[in-house]
């Protein structure tokens, strides 16, 4: 690349020939890290100082953060980075697990007062399988966007002029959010990727608005904790409780404090595939009962033992009915941990896993409590209930693990529908179960 001009610049010629009119030229060399220092104290370096997750250089006792770190064969010239490298080291000097899983690389700033976006990859010279890239412009009001796609998920964005979808295009790009169709052509006709604009800024929302669906915490609420010192989305979440069940209404928490959307699914990535397996085998276990014909009684009583004393024999079936029961009731009381401080313990990813555990459980023992007979009357109304149940909770649970790979509108509306349905469906179940027992012991 040359630049024409004797006296001022006059364009801008490139090594294909290809030349871009223009009389000024802006270059951008970005950063060095000094790693003088660290050679000089035989610690790894590279392109800057090696550090791992923890922070830690190759001497565990020394921690680096900022512009000199280079973490994962990645260095970061932009102060967000650092400081999300500094909350995670200090935590770790503190005695916590915090890890650092690395950063989208954002800047916004203001080139002769015209807004520019930048977020994610959006190197675009060198064609890379599988990627694509969609183009906005609006000269007359000087606005310019690209988005930069990778198998139809966004994984970079640059945008030129006023942008009201920035901030939500930085949260997909962090979440690689699936890029469907409609919003391709949506963004071709008119630059946004979503029908509406986005939302007004939290901060301005009625004090009784709920941020926080999970545990009902309002923007009120969480306004006082702000005014009471909690600056960060970790410590708003420590006061309040919000984000600690799902984790999705984490973004809000981060616009009402002015600072860049956490990039950390809902679902970790190493509780996702347990949640989605054990979902998957509540869901064939689920069908298994309610499509396969009842298991046949055997045609002799000749033999010691026969499948069928589970249920036909009443201390068997006493003890499958109590089993299947006291699993419910555990997985009934695991809702504790959205609405109870108290029960607060450990991640809520692992407890949504259990949650579908015992599910699958119950299944396993309602085989042994029916033999897959669906029964008649109450037993049947019982029995359809109880499938449904089970079908909308692995449903839920399936959504919510591939949720952070999937992403967009449509699953975040599967999720809200499949948890409807199975909350929906476990009103009628105590009634029906009460009766039930009822039945039994009484005939």
């Amino acid at each position: 690349m040359s630049v024409d001009g004797d006296h001022a610049v006059s364009g801008v010629r490139f090594y294909s020939g290809h030349t871009i009119e223009c009389d000024t030229v802006v270059v951008a060399a970005g950063i060095r890290p000094n790693i003088e220092l660290a050679r000089a104290a035989w610690l790894s370096v590279g392109r800057g100082v090696r550090v791992n997750d923890h922070l830690q250089t190759s001497d565990p006792d020394i921690y680096a953060v900022g512009e000199c770190v280079e973490h994962r064969g990645r260095v970061y010239g932009l102060v967000a980075p650092g400081l999300e490298q500094a909350a995670v080291a200090a935590h770790r000097i503190h005695g916590g697990r915090s890890r650092y899983r690395g950063s989208s690389a954002a800047a916004r700033l203001k080139v002769v007062g015209c807004p520019v976006f930048s977020v994610g990859q959006i190197d675009t010279d060198t064609p890379v399988t599988g990627q694509s890239v969609l183009t906005y412009e609006r000269r007359i009001d000087g606005v310019y966007r690209k988005l930069v796609l990778h198998k139809n998920r966004l994984v970079g964005a640059l945008g030129i002029g006023e942008w009201p979808e920035a901030s939500r295009v930085q949260e997909a790009v962090g979440r690689r959010r699936r890029v469907y169709a409609w919003q391709r052509r949506r963004f071709y006709h008119c630059g946004r990727l979503w029908r509406q604009p986005d939302a007004q800024r939290v901060a301005q929302w009625p004090a009784g608005a709920t941020v926080c669906n999970c545990t009902g915490v309002t923007r009120g609420t969480l306004s006082g904790a702000v005014r009471a010192g909690c600056a960060t989305v970790e410590a708003l979440a420590a006061q309040t409780g919000a984000s600690t069940v799902c984790g999705s209404c984490q973004p809000l928490l981060a616009d009402l404090l002015g600072r860049p959307a956490p990039a950390a699914p809902a679902t970790p990535a190493k509780a996702a595939p347990a949640l989605l397996g054990v979902s998957l085998a509540a869901a064939v276990l689920a069908l298994l009962v309610s499509l396969m014909p009842p298991v046949p009684v055997s045609p002799t009583v000749q033999q010691v033992w026969h499948p069928e004393v589970l249920w036909t024999d009443g201390t068997w079936k006493q003890v499958s009915g109590y089993s299947l029961l006291t699993l419910s009731l555990v997985a009934l009381l695991l809702s504790l941990r959205k609405r109870w401080p108290r029960f607060n313990l450990g991640a809520f990813a692992r407890w949504r896993t259990v949650h579908a555990v015992l599910g699958a459980s119950v299944l396993l023992v309602l085989f042994a409590h029916t033999g897959l007979r669906l029964g008649a009357n109450l037993n049947f109304a019982l029995m359809t209930v109880f499938l449904g149940l089970a079908l909308a909770g692995a449903a839920a649970g399936a959504v919510t693990a591939l949720e952070a790979r999937v992403g967009g509108v449509l699953a975040r509306r599967l999720r809200s529908w499949s948890n409807w349905v199975h909350l929906l469906l476990f009103w009628p179940l105590p009634v029906l179960l009460g009766f039930h027992i009822v039945s039994v012991y009484y005939f």
